[in-house]
């Protein structure tokens, strides 16, 4: 008898009380990746690649996932071309994204895009007092993601493509950063 009363109240203060939520083991919402390429030191015609292929690590764990819900450039030359992203869950191989070589496409790697491509012009910040880089930003993006490599990596990859003349960027930085909640 005992134990059923003091197992009654147990249970009835137990549900008493307010619940308490807990962090989904496993889950972080606030990861940030970047990857970054110095371009040759020469013009960049329209359609060629800035940088290469940039390989951005934002993966908590090899073949993990999550989604990217914000991507900022930097262009610390101040480029204002516009420029396509392309991103995908393996090492497109088969995809020519060397820097300062013409875009080629595969339809064996575009099979693994994480996004239809998608275009963004850099511009400067209103206030320019000591800094001449230019930026480009996406922000509320869901873009879902799981590496697919054979050797499972922390990977998403990326190819920036101009959609104009660039020599802003001859020799000086590109910066490429990913966030958003991983697994």
């Amino acid at each position: 008898m005992k134990k059923t009363i003091a197992l009654g109240l147990v249970l009835a203060f137990g549900l008493s009380q307010p619940s308490i939520a807990q962090q989904v083991g496993g889950f972080d919402t606030g990861s940030s990746a970047f990857a970054e390429a110095t371009p040759a030191n020469s013009s960049h015609a329209s359609g060629v690649s800035l940088g290469g292929l940039f390989q951005i690590p934002i993966a908590r764990v090899p073949g993990g996932s999550g989604i990217i819900t914000n991507l900022l450039l930097k262009s610390a030359g101040g480029a204002t071309s516009a420029i396509t992203f392309r991103l995908w869950d393996v090492n497109p191989v088969n995809t020519t994204c060397t820097d300062n070589s013409a875009f080629a496409g595969s339809d064996t790697d575009d099979k693994h895009l994480i996004a239809t491509p998608f275009t963004l012009t850099p511009a400067a910040p209103s206030v320019t007092t000591g800094d001449s880089a230019t930026y480009a930003t996406a922000t509320n993006l869901s873009i879902d993601f799981k590496n697919q490599d054979t050797n499972l990596t922390k990977i998403v990859y990326a190819c920036l493509v101009l959609g104009g003349t660039d020599t802003a960027d001859e020799a000086q930085k590109v910066r490429l950063t990913l966030s958003g909640p991983v697994n």
